[in-house]
Formats: structure tokens, sequence, C-alpha cells
């Protein structure tokens, strides 16, 4: 198991970083980065580590915008509906366009066909965080579900967002398992958390990154993590594949895009500045604050697997009985 103290530097609030030129500087009009998530999650904390290095450290160049509603569909339509300039850029979590169109009937919007994929700048796994209500002495899955069988009114799990991954990876968990585990969503990760540190919720599955420090004691701490493999940034932390639960292979991962009409000479020069800020030690210490790795450029790479994944994860909800809402 990872020490407390690790967990925590590892979840920390990310600081300033480096400039580059960048063709967006030249653009006219207003620039919005759109994230559908609540402000303090992982999505806004990935926002606020790479608008200083792609406006040459004038924030208020490039607006991080804050779009809620609709569990993350109201800001992807808006991004969808945005004049196709390159001046509005949606930052989304992959599961809006592959777990989402699966869990929910209202869906005006398809992953593939109305965006244009810019650059994908990281993914991330999930983790199986406990609060201080959770003894000490329960440190791995088999002592956590044993736990929760002894406490069932501890048996809700947090999620952030109904139909989400997070919400898939509860279901297969409790299956897997045999454990009476139920879904709790919430809107946004802020308040799962509270929760969490205020004994509410005494388990929830969170990214890894997603600002467990800072406000929070070092209370919260890893069961296990949702990938198939261990993680090279958590290398004593195991999968919750390999403590019992045998069908758990669940992540995500963040993208950039803009409205699918966007013109191909705006589109490539927003990437060739991607490109030259993933090369930066800025973005490097980003990505390790953040517990993310990797990224791709290749817009067909990313549309294939934008469909590749949504149909995965729609066969998922399927077979886990998630039952898409309006």
């Amino acid at each position: 198991m990872i020490d407390r103290r690790q967990f925590l530097r590892g979840t920390g609030v990310l600081l300033g970083a480096a400039l580059l030129p960048n063709a967006w500087a030249q653009m006219a009009s207003a620039r919005r980065m759109v994230c559908g998530y609540p402000a303090g999650g992982l999505c806004g904390q990935l926002a606020e580590a790479i608008l200083p290095i792609l406006a040459k450290g004038n924030a208020e160049d490039f607006q991080l915008e804050f779009i809620e509603g609709r569990n993350t569909r109201t800001a992807t339509e808006k991004v969808k509906a945005a004049t196709p300039d390159g001046n509005t850029v949606l930052l989304a979590n992959s599961s809006s366009l592959t777990t989402v169109p699966n869990t929910y009937k209202d869906i005006r919007y398809d992953g593939v066909t109305d965006f244009e994929p810019l650059g994908m700048l990281g993914e991330y796994t999930f983790s199986l965080t406990v609060g201080p209500v959770v003894p000490k002495s329960v440190n791995t899955l088999q002592e956590f579900t044993e736990w929760v069988m002894n406490n069932g009114e501890f048996r809700n799990v947090g999620a952030a967002i109904y139909g989400s991954m997070a919400h898939l990876a509860i279901r297969i968990l409790a299956r897997d398992t045999n454990t009476p585990l139920r879904a709790q969503p919430y809107k946004g990760t802020s308040s799962m958390i509270q929760d969490l540190h205020n004994g509410t919720l005494a388990a929830a599955f969170t990214a890894p990154g997603n600002a467990i420090g800072g406000r929070y004691s070092d209370a919260l701490r890893t069961i296990g993590v949702s990938a198939k493999e261990r993680l090279s940034y958590w290398p004593n932390v195991p999968t919750l594949m390999e403590q019992g639960s045998a069908n758990m292979d669940i992540g995500g991962w963040f993208g950039l895009f803009v409205p699918a009409a966007t013109p191909v000479g705006a589109c490539q020069a927003i990437r060739n500045d991607l490109q030259a800020m993933v090369a930066t030690p800025a973005f490097a210490e980003a990505q390790r604050l953040l517990l993310i790795a990797d990224t791709e450029f290749d817009p067909q790479v990313i549309r294939a697997r934008i469909r590749d994944e949504k149909e995965r994860y729609g066969a998922l909800a399927r077979a886990y009985a998630i039952t898409p809402l309006d």
C-alpha cells in the first residue's frame, strides 16, 4: 500500500507553468476553454495547469468557463453549437463522449462526428478511496468488503455523476465481490470528497489526482486502482483486479475538442501549440502531480478510440444494468 502522505502529495494543486508562444494569441476574438464539471475537480485543475502555458502567462487571454448542467451534456452541446473558428475549445473527460451517451437518453451530440479532436492530454484511472470512517486496519479489498458486510449503513460508494465510469466501476466491484455496494452519484467531486472526509461516506471511486490534498487532511487513502495493471506512478498500489475483482478494467482520459466545422488551419495551429506544450518540463510536472499519463495528437486515432470505447462502455452499462436516464 502507498502511504497516506505520498497519496496526499500526488494529489496536490498545481502551481505556475512555463510560457510558450502560440497561435491562439494571434486570434482576435475572445477565447474560451469550456469544462462541463464543477470547479475543483481534475478537469479544472488540468485546465488551470495548461492555460498559463498556452496563453503566454496571461490567464485572462483565455477564459476558463465551467458550464454545469445535465451531467456534462450542456457544456458539450454548447461547444458543438459554438462558432467553428477555433476560439471555443472543449476540455472533455472521455466519459462525456463514450459513457454518458450510453447512460442518458437525451443526447444531442455525437462524439465522433460533431467534434474535431485536437489532442489527448492524459489518461487516468480510478482509486477506490476510503475515508476516516473506515478503520485504518482495513487496507485490502477483501478487508474492505468484509467491513462493509458488517457495517451495512456504509455500503454506498460515491461516484461523480450518474452513469459515469466510476458508477460502472462500483457495479463491477459489487458483482465481482458479491458485496451489496450501492452507487451514490454526486454532481461533482468536491462535495463527494467532503462527505468522505466528514464520515458521511465511507468510500468513493475518485481519480487519483482529484484534489484530495490541500483543503483536506491526510485521512483519505487508497485500497486499489481500477486499471488492469499497476500504475507506473503508484507501483506499490495493487489493482482491484489482482485483489479479486476479475472484471475491473476502467479508466478515462482528457482531450481538447473544437466544433467539427473548424477550419483545418486553425485546428492544426492549435495542435502545434499543444505538441510544443507537452514537450515542456511544466507539462511533465503537471502530469506527474495530477497522476495522468500519455498524450496523442492524431485525430483519427482519437476518433477511433471514442468509437471503440463508446461501444465497450455501452455493453458494460447494459451488462451491469445501469438504466439510461432522461
